[in-house]
């Protein structure tokens, strides 16, 4: 099953996505998206479900990790929502961006495609303080 093409812009013309070609490429391979972009993971799913429809995939959740493996290929795409990509930590001033801290980073490694989506970063200006999720940001050893 193929999807229609695409156009991003009127001139550019995109190859139409083949899931066959897509699940034999990354046949036993594990895709990992990190960041906060649900739709970008949800959507590559949904295309691959499409092309094996009876498969018995599974879809499994472990902390703020979503696992979604087609067995039959031992593909995984999997979905890390983490909005800084850095921590953020509660202290007396309030929430810190640790930009030299990266506790999630272990759940990044054995895997063969890794995808990052950081614009969240740019959601949080000091000035909207309402909506801010950390009020300062540092590194790990300042006190």
């Amino acid at each position: 099953m193929t999807m229609p093409t695409i156009l991003a812009c009127a001139d550019a013309k995109m190859k139409e996505f083949n899931g066959e070609e897509f699940l034999e490429k990354y046949r036993g391979k594990k895709i990992i998206f990190v960041g906060l972009i649900e739709l970008q993971p949800v959507a590559l799913i949904c295309m691959l479900h499409a092309v094996v429809p009876k498969s018995k995939y599974t879809l499994t959740t472990r902390g703020s990790l979503n696992i979604f493996t087609l067995p039959e290929y031992r593909v995984s795409v999997m979905e890390l929502k983490n909005g800084f990509l850095v921590d953020v930590v509660k202290e007396s001033v309030g929430q810190v961006l640790k930009l030299d801290s990266i506790s999630t980073a272990g759940m990044w490694k054995g895997n063969d495609v890794l995808i990052f989506n950081s614009f969240h970063w740019w959601n949080h200006r000091l000035e909207r303080s309402s909506s801010k999720t950390w009020i300062i940001w540092r590194p790990t050893e300042s006190p």
